[in-house]
């Protein structure tokens, strides 16, 4: 237990330590001798060493946390432990290992051994640093990560197929992206085949044992082709493990019988679990590629169990009376023809166009400044005092909820509720002995809330909306007008999904045109009663900025154009008094009828190359009514409409509530 040296040491022989105590050799020692270390104590050497002759471990510990720079190779015996480090960030070894004892690796940052290690002695890593094996190692003995991560450096660094691998649970296995060949692996910790491009491969020869821990998967999600990482296991699988799966760049698409992630040639018993982005509304945990979401079973989808583990993208049994299904636009080739499993996000993206053209058609000029037609407008050329409201400023709020059911890919349905506050100034541009045309601007600022519910996952959109507009109305004397409308809105939409409680995608732009022409005519039934049939063409379109979502899927809109035609007959009853003031009050109330038809084939959007229409229903009718009241001859004017409106393809179960009421006053 005794003996000590101060100074140097130039060694051109053999240096032996023998001590069964502990022993700090601080000592710098060079030379081209060797090293040999007997005896049942430790031994640190903690000097910046370059000697060349080798090291022998024969017995005890030998711990190095100073740098040995000199090469030469180092032999640990049975029995004996070679340890770099003791936690911290110093301890380093030059020149290849025979290691037939133990290897320990201690520290806390990043450490490289481009040494060749052989033996049938064991590694361990422990401490919280990085170490990177990138040597040509085929020792035999057991492999142990208690901590931090073992990294493959080089092909070949972890090719030891007669050695286990045990990683605790603070421990991580990262294979570099290189195949890889081992014994047996039991996992309590993490490991991480994630590095580089999809399709390198972990072969584990004999047992795979989960204990909670993960394993990391890099898979271009796609069809069943799809390039991936694989778990090959030549024997029996047992206890639970997670897995990872990163998409590299997959766009997505249906499986048939899926992405064989994890093959198993013994007894299958491990239960391996997806850590999902989320899961869906039937209960399964699913991962996002594009368009579609894949879930993780035991056996394929088609065929009979073959205890390997598959990433599907298409839904297990739907029951046919699922009302979300009932007007699902895939009718499959044949009926074994598995339905898709969509992502949470489509039915979103699905209601995204509608969402906005809610708040980007133009109203009816009724609903917009309220009766022109006074009393005194008889509709024959004729007047009895009255006169059109020519000159005035103008506001309105509007109020609509519209529940829509159209056919879609995922059977989705909406749920729109949108608030509208309108203003406007209009003056009188010319009039002749036929009539008057009146022209103004508006501006408009809108919001609209969307739930959605669909099959494959449910929703939330928040729009808001800013526009300008300009309109020209032709009144004539004979009762007969023409009114245009045109307007520019900006919008920006918040896009959730419910189902996966995430958002989707934040502040997205999106520009919109509306056009508007509108034509009626008043004819008098007599003093009070007049019928107005009218008829209206509306042209809306939506241009939207693409963008790529939480799941890195690429949105755009394909579609985004409505052309539909409102067919209208208004019958009202007009009265007219002379108030306190002296002055005329005039009312009219009135009863209104309209028929609308789209023409168009509904919008679409492209979520990472896959088209999703959204096709509503194109026949509707309503009802309305509604009223101006204007007092001091004129000067001022209140006005409200209310309407219901119903799909006729399926009646009442698409439908829209929308109420209005403005304020004008006339200079």
């Amino acid at each position: 237990m005794s003996g000590s040296l101060a100074g140097d040491i130039v060694n051109n022989g053999t240096l032996v330590v023998d001590r069964s105590n502990a022993f700090d050799l601080a000592n710098v020692i060079s030379g081209t001798g060797s090293l040999t270390k007997n005896g049942a104590g430790t031994l640190t050497l903690s000097g910046v060493n370059s000697y060349t002759g080798g090291t022998t471990v024969s017995a005890g510990i030998l711990t190095l946390t100073g740098d040995n720079t000199g090469g030469g190779t180092t032999t640990v015996d049975a029995g004996a432990v070679l340890q770099i480090g003791t936690g911290g960030t110093s301890g380093n070894l030059a020149g290849d290992i025979a290691n037939n004892g133990a290897l320990v690796v201690n520290r806390s940052d990043a450490l490289n051994l481009a040494n060749a290690i052989s033996g049938a002695g064991s590694l361990m890593k422990s401490g919280a640093g990085t170490l990177t094996l990138s040597g040509a190692n085929s020792y035999t003995g057991a492999t142990t990560v208690s901590a931090g991560t073992l990294t493959q450096g080089a092909a070949g660094g972890f090719s030891t197929a007669s050695s286990r691998y045990d990683v605790d649970t603070d421990g991580t296995l990262d294979l570099g992206g290189f195949d890889t060949m081992l014994a047996a692996l039991y996992n309590a910790g993490t490991i991480n085949m994630n590095v580089g491009a999809a399709g390198s491969t972990l072969m584990v020869n004999g047992d795979y044992v989960g204990h909670d821990g993960t394993i990391v998967f890099n898979t271009v999600l796609g069809d069943d082709n799809s390039k991936t990482d694989k778990l090959m296991v030549g024997g029996d699988t047992a206890g639970n493990t997670n897995v990872q799966v990163v998409n590299r760049d997959g766009l997505g698409a249906q499986t048939v019988k899926g992405i064989e992630i994890i093959t198993v040639g013994g007894q299958s018993n491990g239960v391996f679990s997806l850590v999902s982005d989320y899961r869906t509304k039937d209960g399964r945990k699913a991962v996002v590629g594009g368009a579609y979401a894949y879930t993780l079973h035991q056996g394929p989808a088609r065929g009979a169990n073959d205890g390997n583990w598959y990433l599907i993208s298409q839904l297990e049994d739907i029951k046919p009376d699922n009302p979300a299904t009932r007007r699902v636009s895939d009718t499959p080739d044949a009926p074994d023809t598995p339905a898709p499993r969509y992502s949470a996000n489509v039915p979103v993206y699905e209601g995204y166009v509608q969402t906005m053209q809610a708040l980007n058609k133009p109203s009816t000029l009724q609903e917009r400044v309220g009766k022109r037609y006074m009393t005194g407008e008889n509709g024959d050329g004729r007047t009895s005092g009255g006169m059109v409201d020519a000159h005035g400023i103008w506001a309105r709020i509007q109020g609509a909820h519209d529940r829509l059911e159209p056919t879609t890919l995922t059977g989705m349905k909406q749920e729109i509720n949108t608030f509208i506050l309108q203003a406007g100034v209009d003056g009188q541009f010319y009039e002749d002995e036929n009539g008057k045309l009146i022209a103004g601007i508006t501006g408009q600022y809108g919001t609209a809330r969307s739930n959605i519910v669909a099959r494959d996952g449910d929703g939330r959109i928040s729009t808001n909306a800013w526009s300008l507009g300009a309109t020209a109305t032709w009144i004539g004397n004979d009762g007969f007008y023409v009114d245009t409308q045109g307007q520019v809105t900006w919008f920006e939409s918040d896009l959730n999904s419910d189902t996966a409680d995430v958002g989707l995608a934040s502040g997205r732009k999106a520009t919109g045109y509306a056009l508007s022409v509108e034509t009626g005519k008043r004819i008098a039934l007599n003093g009070n009663w007049a019928l107005t049939p009218q008829a209206q063409l509306i042209w809306s379109s939506i241009n939207a900025d693409d963008f790529e979502d939480v799941w890195q899927a690429n949105i755009s809109v394909a579609r985004g154009n409505s052309f539909a035609a409102r067919f209208g007959l208004a019958a009202s009853y007009d009265s007219s008094w002379q108030g306190s003031d002296g002055r005329v009050v005039n009312t009219s109330v009135y009863g209104i009828t309209n028929l609308y038809q789209e023409f168009l084939g509904g919008t679409r959007v492209n979520i990472s190359g896959v088209d999703f229409s959204t096709d509503n229903d194109r026949t509707w009718a309503g009802i309305g009514a509604g009223g101006t009241y204007a007092w001091a001859g004129g000067k001022y004017l209140i006005f409200g409409q209310g309407t219901i409106n119903t799909s006729l393809d399926h009646f009442a179960d698409s439908y829209a509530i929308k109420g209005d009421v403005g304020f004008k006053v006339k200079w």
